[in-house]
């Protein structure tokens, strides 16, 4: 599966097409990024979307995962401790997600 988000810029082509067919939902600049959905989509409600998103992207750094990436390359262990520190923020990052949209785990 993909993870990819799709993002019309400013002054592109894609965003002028994007913005006369309605299909832009958000105008922040603070929200173009790879947790947040700014376009419409027929198939993905935006929440639900961004919530999936969220909870793979936490999987990824799971202990598990971790652990494995650390021991096919024990290069890795320099990370282990970015790589724990971003779980934290990506755990507190879905926990308020959840709680904002009344989502429950």
């Amino acid at each position: 599966k993909s993870n990819f988000r799709l993002h019309p810029y400013p002054g592109t082509s894609m965003y002028w097409e994007y913005k006369n067919n309605g299909w832009i939902t958000n105008e922040n600049w603070e929200k173009y990024n790879a947790m947040n959905l700014v376009i419409r989509s027929e198939k993905y409600d935006a929440v639900e979307f961004q919530h999936k998103f969220r909870k793979s992207y936490y999987k990824v750094y799971s202990w598990k995962n971790i652990a494995n990436r650390v021991r096919k390359n024990p290069y890795k262990l320099l990370n282990l401790v970015t790589s724990l520190a971003f779980r934290k923020n990506l755990r507190e990052e879905l926990d308020t997600f959840e709680r904002d949209n009344n989502i429950k785990k």
